[in-house]
Order: C-alpha cells, then structure tokens, then sequence
C-alpha cells in the first residue's frame, strides 16, 4: 500500500511530482507542454513514452497493492487504466493484454478462468487513487470537516494550510477523478460552472478569442456572453461537428478551442480526435466538457485533448445530493494554474460533497452502463410512438450521426449516453403538457441521476441563450430532454406513454388520432418473485409510486 509521510502526500503524488522537477521546464502553457506522455509513442491514444510511466505505472503498482491475492491479480492488469492501451505493465511487471481487452486469471488465483471482457474502470472507480485512512484504517476516505490545519512550526505542514486552498477530502477525489482519466490529480470545484469559469479565467485574456460549440450547455454561452465578453475576451460558436468549419474560425488571437459532446441538448457528437489534429496544428488548447459521457465512456484526453471538463452534479455523483465540477488534465503546469485560480477565486468543493461524490464515483462504470441500456429502449420505444415527431439519441440508426456515433462509441461496447432528446406532434404545447403530465419522471433541471428527469430546456437550462442562437443550434421551443434514470424501463415506458396519450387528447385539434383501446406500447409480462411456477405470473402489473399503473389508463 502507498505510504503517506507527515508531508501528507501519497506516493504516487511523490513520483509525480519528482518525475516534473526531472524535466525540462517551458517557458509558457503550450498542447502536450510538460505532458503525460508527450514526445512519446501512442497506443490506442495513450502516450507510452516521454514522462507517461511517472504516472501511469505508479497508479498500477498503487492499484495492484490493494490487495495481494485472489481479485488482487486482476487488479495488477488495470495498468494506464485504459482497455487496449498497451501501458499497464509500464514499470509494474504486470501483463495486460490489450489486443483482447480482457484479463485472464490464473485458476490457482480465483478459481478458473474469469469469464466476460475485462473492464478496468470497475475495479479503478473503486480503488484508483485511493488508500485506507492511514490513521484509523477507515476503508472509506474520512469527511475533514476543518477549515485550517495547524502547522508544526513556520512553513512546515502536513500538505493542508486553509480548505479554501485544499482538503484532504478533496484531495482524495481528485486523485481518483485523475485515476480514471489516467492523468493527474483533477482539480475539484463547487460546481460544474466553477470549473468551466477557472478554465476560461486561467487561459484566456483580453482580446483573446475562443471557439466554443454552436450547440453548448446554457450556463457556457451566459458566462461568455455576460461576463468574459466585457472583459474583452470574444468567443465564436462553431459547428464543431465539422473540422474544417473550426479551423476555418480560428484567428492569431484564438486561444482555445471548448467542444461539448454530446452536445447539450441535441447530442450532436463532435469528433475529438479530428478537433484535436486542428488544435495541435494551430497550437491551441483543445478542452472538452464530457459530462455526458464521463471517462467510463470517452476519455478525451486519449483522444488528445489538453484538458477534460466535467460537472460532478451528474452522472459521476449521479444521486441529486451535490453540485460540483472537476478539471483534469496531463499538463503539470496547467493543472497548477487551475488549482491557484480556484484558490483565488474560492471555488473549491466543500469536504461533504466531495465525499458524497467519492461514495457515487465507485457505482459510476455500473449505473452510466445502465443508464445507456434503459435509454436506449427509451429511445426506441420513442421513435414508434404516434404522438413524437422526432427522436435525437446516438444509438438509433434514424440519428443524423449515426456513423460517427457509432465511430465514437464503439471502442466503449456500444454505450450511446443516457439522455434521450425529443419533440412531439402538435407543437410546443402538446410538448408542455407532457411535461406537466409525468409522474414517474421528475420535472427538473438536472442530469445524470439515478431518477428520471425530464427537461424543457428553452424554459430552464438554455432560458439565457438568444432565441436566435438557440434556432440556429436546433433547441427548438418544443424540444423535450429526457435524462433516462435507472427505474425499470417498462415504467418509464408506461409513464411516457400515458402523458403522451394525456396530451394528445387534450390538444386533439391538433395531434394524431390515438386508438382508444390499446396503449401504444404493449409492456411485456416479467416475472416475478410470485411466479408460480406453471408458467403463469400472479402479478404482471409494474408498479410507479407505490401504485399499479393499469394498462387501460390514459388520463392521469
């Protein structure tokens, strides 16, 4: 296990911070300056050469240490925590066999030959970055709940002075936040938008020009328009989707590149690895806002990306108890400057939520999976439904980027995100009633949760954007966003379905004619634990709320 010296730094902190001193230092902030890897090979997007071992083989040796027998063998493969990298026995003498993208145990190691595909981030989500509490051997990382941290004597400390500047709960997160991205310890803030603001405050200045996505989160286009755009810093919003519409829009002042895929709302993909040959021709820093995907998913940074966005409020914490945000980059000197911004701004994350967002970060490979499979059968159900114009989701083969999508999400087995976008036929108010007509599914702004959360995003997400900003992007007044939670899909159907029945009916002049018998969907029967055993089921009704939703109903 990683020893912890009075210094109050891990050992993996150690070795990176002796592998930076070791090299040369830049003169300013440049792409894959003082990187992880740069100057290095790359295998399946990861650097493996220049500093990558400094990081990488330290997180195996660190992750491998967990435990020594048994499950601890398929730990030692998790490596540059990435499948198909090529890195993990980087200076840990572990194998990893990337071409497979599994790990294969020994049978007098756990008993037989693990069967599946290997998944790394699994076992990462649980232990990257993490150690028991040194003190009390707590298996979960302690709540420091202090605001100052005596000092032994005049510049001597433990690693913590002020909890403005950092906490060692903090901390912990951000060492496993980095763990998953395979980078170093992120930077974590109260909220998505005080990671997006440090961003932009740390790279850019007045008269400096920045491309951001047409389609972006509305909380991205206020703090450019509002606050930046006064202080003399110009942004252009770009179909990001194109490569050659971005290196087209880039200026001698532009400074950086901000892409947000999918995009919010529409799920527009933007190709990361196309933008990043762009940005690192130009030599500007390429950022991506993942939120959507998490790292389980898209790992930007393997993409060559300079640095990773993240609000922590959604699917990495993923239970509607924090606000949060995360920076996470494979640039030292980057990476200091967030952390100096966010102390002089005072943005950092408070203890609580930070331990919070650890408790969700270990479930996050599971539940964002299962979000994926049950928006998917969302998605579809959707598409055949007579009431919906139209359905936005990567994993359909209807989505106007179904190739790229698929180019984008295959490597990660299929898993098209959990948000689901869609309109209705008879227009913005048919839309507004079915909003106004859900009962499993919760009215609200938020993503990523493990509830289902269902968005009117001209109202609420993207109300600060101009009218004719948001027409341009495709958030139209009756786009539906729909964050697909972890309930049963057959109640999420039911739920849907009976608003969709609801509102067509009250706006019959102007939607399909319904058949008033059968419901749309017809929900399959699954078994229960009162199965009978004779092939009947004594309950075959799914339950919302408490109550039996019956097939029949239509009006709530």
């Amino acid at each position: 296990m990683a020893q912890r010296k009075n210094n109050g730094s891990t050992k993996l902190e150690r070795d990176n911070a002796a592998a930076h001193r070791a090299e040369p230092k830049s003169t300013g902030i440049q792409p894959s300056t003082n990187s992880i890897g740069a100057g290095g090979d790359r295998a399946g997007g990861v650097a493996t050469g220049g500093a990558a071992p400094f990081v990488l083989s330290r997180l195996a040796s660190e992750v491998s240490d967990i435990a020594a027998s048994g499950v601890g063998s398929a730990i030692r493969a998790i490596g540059g925590a990435a499948r198909g990298t090529g890195v993990g026995s980087a200076g840990a003498g572990h194998e990893f066999d990337s071409s497979a993208e599994r790990y294969e145990a020994g049978t007098e190691q756990v008993g037989g030959e693990v069967g599946g595909e290997y998944d790394p981030y699994n076992t990462l989500a649980i232990h990257g970055g993490l150690e028991p509490d040194p003190t009390t051997g707590a298996i979960l990382t302690p709540i420091v709940q202090s605001t100052t941290f005596v000092q032994q004597a005049v510049g001597q400390h433990k690693g913590h002075t002020y909890s403005r500047a950092s906490n060692p709960t903090v901390a912990a997160l951000e060492r496993a936040l980095g763990a998953l991205e395979g980078a170093l310890p992120a930077t974590a803030f109260g909220t998505g938008m005080g990671a997006i603001t440090a961003l932009f405050f740390a790279t850019l200045r007045a008269g400096d020009h920045v491309i951001v996505s047409d389609v972006v989160y509305g909380g991205t286009v206020r703090l450019l328009n509002i606050v930046l755009a006064p202080l003399g810093v110009s942004a252009s919003f770009v179909d990001t989707s194109d490569p050659a519409k971005v290196a087209a829009a880039i200026t001698e002042k532009t400074k950086l590149v901000f892409i947000e895929t999918p995009a919010n709302p529409t799920l527009k993909i933007t190709d990361v690895a196309a933008i990043a040959a762009v940005t690192k021709k130009h030599g500007i820093l390429l950022a991506v806002d993942n939120t959507f995907l998490t790292p389980v998913l898209l790992r930007p940074l393997d993409l060559g990306a300079d640095i990773a966005v993240y609000s922590t409020t959604k699917y990495i914490e993923g239970h509607n108890a924090t606000v949060g945000g995360s920076i996470t980059t494979r640039n030292f000197d980057l990476n200091e400057k967030f952390k100096l911004y966010r102390k002089t701004l005072g943005s950092i994350q408070s203890p609580f939520e930070a331990w919070l967002t650890l408790r969700g970060l270990k479930t996050l490979p599971l539940r964002i999976k299962q979000h994926c499979r049950n928006a998917q059968i969302v998605a579809e159900f959707l598409e055949k439904h007579p009431a919906v114009e139209r359905v936005y989701y990567p994993g359909l083969a209807s989505f106007p980027q179904a190739q790229l999508a698929k180019k984008v999400h295959g490597p990660n087995g299929g898993f098209y995100g959990g948000i689901v976008t869609f309109e209705v036929r008879g227009g913005v108010e048919v839309g507004i009633t079915v909003m106004n007509s859900v009962k499993l599914c919760s009215l609200a702004e938020n993503l990523g949760a493990v509830e289902t959360l269902i968005t009117h995003p001209v109202s609420m997400t993207h109300g600060d954007v101009p009218k004719a900003q948001r027409e341009a992007a495709g958030i139209t007044d009756g786009l539906i966003r729909l964050s697909v939670g972890l309930e049963d899909p057959h109640d999420i159907i039911s739920d849907l379905d009976r608003a969709l029945r609801r509102a067509t009916q009250i706006h019959a002049a102007d939607s399909p004619t319904f058949p008033a018998a059968q419901p749309t969907v017809q929900l399959q029967p699954k078994a229960r634990s009162s199965d009978t055993g004779d092939g009947s089921v004594e309950n075959n009704v799914h339950r919302v709320n408490a109550r039996p939703i019956a097939h029949s109903e239509v009006v709530a």
